[in-house]
């Protein structure tokens, strides 16, 4: 059994409304509980740019409710930093950083809450951008968590052979045993060099690096063992942009997906969403 957490943020609405009812048919027997955290704050830097102009927040909390609805193990959590952000980012990150977010403007405090929000000890915490094909890779990804051959799990991705990739970090969709991993906290807080720090000082933004480059950098320093799943076991593919998951029949791709049904020219591209493969195997 897992917990599913995930972090939401204002510019999400439209994609939750695909994706989390979708996670919870593809892991229900495996779920003990979904956790969506909620960061009310307006997006920030590239994340601001991607999605300008669609920050409502009461939008969010209207899909939110309509979730919640579907199964009584959704839980819904807003992020406090008042209250979490002292305590969290300490042990994650050690006595004198405090992470909120990224330089580019993605979420690190939020991320990391997530995993802090669940309740069991195997949690897989996604992007709310994710839709999921289950073929048996979270038995392997447990399997592998219980004889801590690994610190982080991640699911295969579309059109990716894991013996030929490089296996950098990817932070969309992992999956860990709390209890060995938190031997590896805290993590360092890795900042921009000196010359970009200071133009992001003049721009009024933090100088982190995003949590994803975080756990690349320990992985590539031997700190953290990490490894990306055959896609045969199944895969997770990125819907890039909220306008991606407002074309009047996406709905139809979620349950493809779901059953592992992908067109070629979306295993061409790659986990991107690739909307012009979509429309033409849906509608012919």
């Amino acid at each position: 059994m897992i917990s599913l957490t995930t972090n939401v943020c204002s510019v999400d609405d439209v994609r939750i409304r695909h994706t989390l009812p979708s996670w919870l048919r593809v892991f229900d027997a495996w779920l003990t509980e979904l956790i969506v955290v909620v960061d009310e704050q307006p997006p920030t830097g590239r994340i601001a740019k991607l999605h300008r102009g669609h920050a409502k927040i009461d939008h969010l909390y209207r899909e939110l409710a309509v979730i919640e609805k579907l199964d009584r193990r959704v839980r819904v959590h807003v992020l406090n930093a008042s209250a979490h952000a002292e305590s969290t980012l300490k042990k994650w990150f050690g006595a004198t950083d405090r992470p909120i977010r990224c330089q580019a403007g993605t979420p690190i405090f939020a991320f990391v809450q997530a995993f802090e929000e669940a309740r069991g000890p195997i949690v897989l915490r996604a992007d709310c951008d994710m839709l999921f094909y289950e073929a048996g890779w979270l038995d392997e990804a447990v399997r592998l968590l219980s004889h801590q051959e690994y610190d982080l799990i991640e699911p295969g991705r579309v059109g990716e052979d894991p013996a030929k990739m490089y296996m950098y970090v990817n932070s969309r969709a992992l999956l860990m045993d709390r209890r060995s991993f938190e031997k590896k906290l805290p993590l360092p807080a890795y900042k921009l060099d000196w010359v970009r720090r200071v133009h992001r000082w003049c721009l009024g933004r933090p100088p982190w690096l995003s949590f994803e480059q975080v756990l690349e950098k320990e992985r590539v320093a031997g700190r953290l063992r990490y490894r990306t799943l055959d896609p045969k076991l199944g895969y997770a593919m990125h819907i890039v942009t909220r306008q991606e998951a407002s074309l009047p029949w996406f709905g139809r791709v979620v349950p493809y997906v779901e059953r592992g049904e992908l067109p070629a020219a979306q295993w061409a591209r790659g986990p991107n969403f690739e909307a012009g493969a979509w429309e033409r195997f849906i509608n012919g």
